[in-house]
């Protein structure tokens, strides 16, 4: 996949940027999903050219960090972990777990919430939460430290609280 075919497959133009990006995404998520009448070839299009754009924008994160003084310090590990369920009921799990790690300050139900873990301003964290053929695909952003130190917690306290669950049969954990 280029850029060219990214962009024309999420309906963007070389202005839009990564939350136009995401945005799309989740756009044509809500229309082309299987779970909504979609098909999964179409859904796994719009998942490749999203997730090509949002390598390349990994990659040039450097650069935009310097155009964007306050991102100083922001890090990014995407993706982090995926869940097998769809991003309503994976942002309650990751909601759940982010109460018992700490506090959540902001959510924008079901794709995205910011923590405070320990409730310390200096371990803020935001996941964001992308459907991805049935599943969901978890991203993390932290500011001041190393966004994979996340995962374990998020993971293991995921999975701790749907063992004491009673969890439909097939469900399963994030990996």
């Amino acid at each position: 996949m280029d850029r060219r075919s990214a962009l024309e497959i999420l309906g963007l133009t070389e202005n839009d940027d990564l939350t136009d990006v995401v945005a799309a995404r989740r756009r044509l998520a809500r229309r082309c999903h299987p779970d909504v009448g979609g098909d999964d070839d179409t859904m796994m299009l719009v998942n490749q050219a999203a997730d090509f754009l949002l390598a390349e924008s990994s990659s040039d994160f450097d650069d935009e960090r310097r155009l964007h003084p306050e991102w100083d310090g922001v890090e990014i590990d995407r993706p982090s972990f995926v869940i097998d369920v769809l991003p309503v009921e994976a942002f309650e799990w990751i909601l759940t777990a982010a109460n018992v790690l700490g506090h959540v300050v902001d959510d924008e139900p079901p794709y995205a919430l910011e923590v405070l873990i320990d409730s310390r301003p200096d371990r803020w964290c935001r996941l964001e939460i992308v459907p991805d053929a049935g599943s969901s695909t978890v991203s993390i952003l932290t500011e001041g430290h190393d966004p994979t130190e996340m995962v374990p917690l998020f993971v293991t306290t995921i999975n701790e609280l749907s063992e004491s669950s009673s969890l439909r049969d097939g469900e399963r954990r994030p990996s």
